[in-house]
Parts: C-alpha cells; structure tokens; sequence
C-alpha cells in the first residue's frame, strides 16, 4: 500500500505542480486554463461515489483500483498532440472518469490495510508524500533542459507501476449489503458528517484555486520550474512529520473535530501568509505550512469520515468527503481562482481563498457548539 501511494503521488508530483504552465505554454488564457483544470472535479461528483459505491456493494476493491489506475494512462498520451481546447476537453474528461476514482479506493483500502496490520493511515500515506518530493524536484530540475511535454510521459510511467502494485494488493473485508442510494441516505443523514463536507467543499474552493495558480504566480515573481520543485518538496517534507506521527498526533489531540478545526486554521494563516508574500524565497518559507494545514487535514478528516461511517461504507465515506472537497469544490475553486487571477491578480486570489477558509473555520466551530447543544438537549 505504500509502494502504491509512492508510485501513484509521484505521478502526481511530475504532472500537477507544471500542468498550469503547459497550458499557458501552448497559449491559454486564465479563463480557460482554470475550466480544464475544473473539468477533472466535476467528473468527480459522478465517477468518484459511483466507483466507491460499486466497490463497497459487490465488494470489488480488489479489482477497481488496478482498472481506475490503468484508465488513467491512455487519455494523457493525447494531450501533448493538440492545441485545441475542445479536443483537451474531450480527453480531460475521459482521463478524469478513471483518475479521479483512485483516491476514494486507495484511502478506504489504506484504512483496512492499517487496522490489520498494525500501523497508522499516515505512515502508509507517507510513502506518497516521499514519491512527490523526490520526482517533483527532479522533474522541476529536468524541464529547465526538456520540453514541457517530459510531464505527461513521465506521469504515465509512474502510474503503469502503480497499477502494477495494485494487483498485489488484498481483497477487503467488509462490504454493503444494501441498495447503494441506501448507503448514501444513511451517511448524509448525520449533521456532523453533513456539516464537515460542507466544510470541506469550503476548504477544497480555497486550497484548488490557491493550488493550480500558484505555479503562474511563482512564474510571475521570478521563480522557475527548478523553483517549483524546490516548493513542492518542502510542502512534501512539511509533511512528513504529520504523516509519520499521525496515530500518537491524534491521540495526544484526542478529538478529530479539533484536529480538523486546527489544520482549517492553519489554512487560513497559509493563504493570507502566501498573499503577503513577493519574494521566490518567502514562497519557500510559506510552503513549510503545508504539513499542520494540508498533512493534518488529510489524516484528520479521512479518519473523522471513516469514524462516521457504518460498517461496509468506508469507501462511499471517503468517495463523498472527496467529492465535496475535490468535486465540487475544486470545480468551483479553479473556475472562480481563474477569473480572479486573470482579472484582479494573485493577492486577490490568495485573500479570497483566506476568505472562503475563514468561513469554514467558523461553519466548523458554530456547528460543533450547536450539535453539542442539541445532542445534551436530547440525552
């Protein structure tokens, strides 16, 4: 499993951080670069609880991650070959069925796979996090001297040994046995689950507009693609600590709310930090913020949702916390972080993802008062 996160973030960490600057290599505008990127989570909504639900209701995780891996090969060899923005759709889309139903399969089978064996979901999910430092660095380095288009050959390596990996992985334990729309009601008619994805649709519009702008930004103070890289590893370290440590963090937190209370306002502090900084240098120091806003986010809120989730529905769980932060809220973050960085600039758009953070920090902490009140009320 961890081999698998290693392999499947290093793709990740060669395509994600320079896609923006493909596009506006081959001539896009900020409009249009942030409609192809918004594409991805719209498939999302659909493909995401679609792929989980399946998985859980005919128990066919041990085959649904290998498939959704290798699907996601074929689309991305097609996009270096045209210029043209709706062929770039057409394959977008067809690229984002499979990948985006990687995450909600890969996190529920990291759950299972650490209850067995002993270990935590942040030490598994660590060797992601190793995968993307090192191959974001070297790739960053390498485009000073290749073409742009490295991104995408690189990516489909990378995600062929994933795929690889993943037929070595266990069949699962639970599944459902029910009508899938049943499992669904019985998830979202918790208001502390509802609640925590509204949150983090909230956290996904700031962290998505605020993430696949930052490399035109850095672009725009001075830094290069080695930059880039040097960025994405220091996130990537920032990381590590959290990842490695997770089980004893949330332990010594003892409350997952808190846990995701403070990651949400360590997002808040990243993002109106990031739009006070002008320097290459003071974007470096930003990024070491990382690790308590994203790394704590991610092992906190994947383990609240599998707390709240029923016996058999940890991979619809984890495939609606993901389409609410990757679906809908990336969608809407890359549409609006577009518009705002073409129009009003990158300070806006960094306040503005402050802004949309903010209001999640206090959707967190006026839910969790009422929901108190409200669950004393009826004891």
């Amino acid at each position: 499993m961890a081999a698998y996160y290693f392999f499947f973030y290093a793709a990740i960490g060669v395509l994600l951080p320079y896609l923006p600057l493909y596009y506006e290599h081959i001539g896009l505008r900020g409009e249009q670069i942030g409609l192809l990127l918004g594409l991805g989570p719209v498939v999302l909504l659909i493909s995401g609880p679609l792929w989980g639900s399946l998985g859980d209701r005919f128990n066919l995780h041990r085959w649904l991650l290998p498939l959704a891996t290798t699907g996601a090969l074929a689309p991305i060899f097609l996009i270096p070959l045209t210029r043209d923005l709706t062929q770039l759709l057409s394959i977008v889309i067809v690229q984002a069925f499979f990948a985006t139903a990687i995450g909600p399969l890969m996190d529920s089978a990291a759950i299972e796979i650490a209850e067995t064996s002993g270990t935590s979901f942040g030490q598994l999910r660590l060797g992601g996090t190793i995968g993307f430092m090192i191959f974001s660095v070297i790739i960053g380095k390498l485009l000073t001297f290749i073409s742009l288009a490295w991104i995408f050959y690189a990516y489909m390596f990378f995600m062929a040994l994933a795929a690889l990996t993943a037929l070595a992985l266990p069949g699962r334990r639970r599944h459902w046995n029910a009508p899938m729309a049943q499992g669904v009601r019985a998830l979202l008619n918790q208001p502390a689950l509802l609640v925590f994805l509204i949150a983090a649709f909230l956290i996904g519009i700031a962290l998505t507009a605020a993430q696949y702008f930052f490399p035109l930004y850095v672009r725009r103070i001075g830094g290069d693609s080695n930059l880039l890289g040097i960025a994405g590893a220091i996130a990537a370290l920032s990381e590590m600590p959290v990842f490695f440590n997770a089980k004893r963090l949330l332990k010594r937190i003892n409350n997952l709310w808190l846990a995701v209370f403070i990651a949400t306002a360590g997002y808040v502090v990243r993002w109106y930090a990031l739009s006070l900084t002008v320097t290459p240098t003071g974007v470096l120091f930003v990024q070491l913020l990382h690790g308590v806003s994203f790394g704590l986010f991610i092992i906190s809120g994947v383990a609240y949702v599998e707390s709240q989730a029923p016996p058999g529905l940890s991979a619809t769980a984890q495939a609606l916390f993901i389409a609410a932060m990757w679906g809908l809220g990336a969608f809407v973050g890359s549409l609006g972080g577009g518009i705002i960085f073409e129009r009003f600039g990158p300070t806006a758009l960094f306040q503005s993802a402050g802004v949309v953070t903010l209001l999640a920090l206090a959707l967190l902490g006026a839910s969790r008062f009422f929901i108190g009140r409200a669950a004393q009320t009826t004891s």
